[in-house]
């Protein structure tokens, strides 16, 4: 990365626009300003960004239900089904399945692992409690995407996404003799 800089500033290249990449840097990463170092300048405030939302799921103890995950793509943006990556950091002694992401069509000049999507896509995450379990359980995910316009990326962000999982405790009938 810091070789690309240096050589985009050897040759004059101070800022990147007008073209599509998909080598994660960042449009920021050779902004004017930059006073010549290797840091990247800071992200703008007004750079579209990637915004990720979580619905609360509720499940009875012992059984299974599914967490669902929003992934927004900013207008104009789109992301590679590869470039979207959704981790569990905290289960709170939950258990957790695949991830899985919503079917999409490819275009022509893309493969099936090349596809794109674009506006909003729902991930969908299988989650299971124990039998004696009861109660919230607070859930810690982090979602990371890498998505691009016709002339320019946006590089790879990280997010925090706060989930909560609603236990129902099982009732069992009990019979009399």
């Amino acid at each position: 990365m810091v070789a690309l800089r240096k050589l985009l500033r050897a040759l004059g290249i101070s800022a990147v626009s007008g073209f599509t990449c998909s080598c994660g840097v960042a449009p920021w990463a050779f902004s004017e300003g930059s006073g010549g170092s290797d840091a990247p300048t800071a992200p703008n405030p007004d750079e579209p960004a990637f915004r990720w939302s979580a619905s609360a799921v509720s499940l009875p103890a012992g059984g299974t239900g599914f967490l669902k995950v929003e992934l927004s793509v900013p207008d104009g943006f789109n992301v590679r089904r590869g470039d979207i990556q959704l981790e569990i950091k905290d289960a709170h002694g939950l258990k957790f399945g695949a991830v899985t992401l919503p079917p999409v069509e490819p275009s022509r000049d893309d493969d099936e692992l090349d596809a794109k999507y674009a506006g909003r896509v729902a991930l969908t995450v299988p989650v299971t409690a124990s039998m004696g379990a009861s109660g919230l359980f607070p859930v810690s995910l982090e979602g990371e995407v890498h998505g691009c316009a016709a002339h320019r990326c946006l590089g790879a962000s990280r997010t925090p996404i706060e989930a909560i999982v609603h236990i129902v405790p099982t009732v069992h009938a009990v019979s009399n003799p």
